[in-house]
């Protein structure tokens, strides 16, 4: 088992410099292909034997088995949400390095520069109005904010 494990690992560095691009393509389509034909297998085998196995149960221990089943689907559930929503923040809290709290940064001045890039030079903030359009002096047209990020009170 271990053989394979390394075997695998060998492989999957060694493959792009051995194997030509064309090759990796069609195994990763084989393989693509494989995989979803076993799940498939799979799936059916399950369900025949799922059947044989619920048809030997009473009542009280098939209401069990279902509260069971239902108790251990919210729990994965409920761990995967609290994953995907604390991992970014603990990750945050543990990374302290000065170039990934430049990142951070640096992605929300990115999205505050190309919201004041969107916004023309000559449009004006008018408490209360509620058009959207402002005439800029010397254009031919007026310009429409609509599109751009919505100013504070307006």
């Amino acid at each position: 088992m271990l053989a394979v494990v390394v075997c695998g690992l060998v492989i999957s560095q060694a493959g792009p410099r051995v194997v030509r691009a064309g090759t990796r393509q069609q195994a990763e389509a084989f393989w693509s292909l494989s995989t979803f034909l076993l799940n498939g297998a799979l799936f059916v085998l399950v369900g025949l034997e799922s059947q044989s196995a619920v048809r030997g149960l009473t009542s009280v221990a098939l209401t069990r088995g279902l509260i069971t089943v239902g108790a251990v689907s919210a729990a994965v559930i409920g761990v995967r949400f609290a994953w995907l929503f604390t991992t970014p923040y603990l990750i945050r809290l543990l990374d302290r390095r000065p170039q990934q709290r430049l990142r951070r940064v640096g992605a929300r001045a990115r999205v505050v520069t190309s919201a004041v890039s969107t916004t023309p030079s000559c449009a004006r903030y008018r408490p209360g109005s509620t058009s959207r359009r402002y005439a800029c002096p010397g254009a031919r047209r007026p310009t429409d904010l609509s599109r751009s990020p919505r100013r504070p009170g307006a």
